[in-house]
């Protein structure tokens, strides 16, 4: 019931001294390896020894979600763990079986550390420490995505603020989403993202409905009807609907809405959400009741609607910037 709107930026994909170890170590010329098709896993047990490791940058500090690949070398060469680094810039592959191990590190908005061969010991650990030094910082810049969409008139009938009918319902009547994918966003350092709906409301008298928009960062690994509260990937307009909607999502702050809060933490199992990568976008109506008594109705006639969504990287937005003025 109503045509509603998806679309996608695909964005800010990851790439991105020494601690005495017990296990040799070499450092080797940049290589391609030819990997075979076994799965990535994030652990293994195949034996006792372990790798360890910290990554710094140039004035050591830790570097957390840093991504770390280890290739085991053996008869061919073959991507065995993949792993990223916690809070305090350290990792642990452990349940290494005893050969030779290649290691990469690397983390958006630093130069990637050159393969490392690591020959590991039976039942020993290796511990290191790399140095990531970072890339010349971007001019600040940013860019505005528009997206126009059409919904079609509903009208149903509401108790207390409930739609009678479930099929009236535009949050259990959402259809496949349809829409594009937007390659253009492809830099480092997101600091904010701000979106925006602005229509005219096609009967402001009688039906002036309201447009929600779902944004789902890159972690979200779900459907795109997962907009529960409990989501620490998922961000929403309410309870701002009507003409014109606002989002703002910085990337710091204590707020709730703010990427790397500490509330987005505690429902990402303590760690920061991922913010680089794919970041997807859904607009739909919104019922809205009209009377504001006890027994209501909700209604939704033709209009199109304009989205913005407008990033801001290596620098924050002023909290009331708009693409609409």
């Amino acid at each position: 019931m109503g045509w509603h709107f998806f679309w996608a930026a695909a964005a800010l994909v990851l790439m991105a001294g020494c601690m005495g170890g017990e296990a040799s170590l070499q450092r080797l010329p940049v290589i391609t390896p030819t990997i075979d098709a076994r799965p990535t896993a994030t652990e293994v047990n195949e034996g006792p020894g372990a790798i360890e490791g910290l990554v710094v940058d140039d004035e050591f500090r830790p570097l957390p979600q840093s991504l770390v690949e280890v290739f085991r070398r053996k008869s061919d060469i073959f991507l065995q763990l993949k792993l990223t680094t916690d809070e305090g810039g350290r990792f642990a592959a452990r349940g290494l079986a005893e050969g030779q191990y290649i290691v990469y590190v690397g983390r958006v908005g630093y130069y990637d550390d050159r393969p490392r061969l690591f020959v590991v010991e039976d039942g020993r650990s290796t511990t290191h420490t790399w140095t990531l030094e970072p890339l010349p910082a971007p001019d600040p810049f940013h860019k505005t995505f528009n997206h126009r969409a059409g919904f079609t008139a509903f009208v149903c009938a509401q108790v207390l603020g409930q739609n009678v009918s479930a099929a009236c319902d535009p949050l259990s009547s959402r259809s496949a989403p349809t829409g594009h994918v937007v390659d253009e966003i492809n830099q480092t350092d997101l600091h904010t993202l701000v979106v925006e709906a602005n229509w005219t409301p096609a009967a402001p008298l009688v039906c002036n409905a309201g447009v929600l928009t779902h944004v789902f960062g890159p972690g979200h690994t779900g459907t795109l009807d997962d907009a529960a509260a409990s989501n620490p990937n998922h961000w929403d307009n309410l309870p701002r609907v009507k003409a014109p909607t606002r989002l703002f999502v910085p990337r710091y702050g204590d707020e709730p809405v703010a990427m790397l809060s500490a509330h987005r933490r505690s429902l990402n199992g303590g760690e920061n959400v991922t913010t680089h990568g794919r970041w997807q976008f859904v607009m739909e109506p919104y019922a809205a009741a009209q009377l504001g008594t006890v027994v209501d109705v909700s209604c939704l006639v033709f209009q199109t609607v304009d989205e913005y969504a407008t990033v801001f990287h290596g620098r924050a937005a002023a909290v009331d910037w708009s693409a609409l003025t």
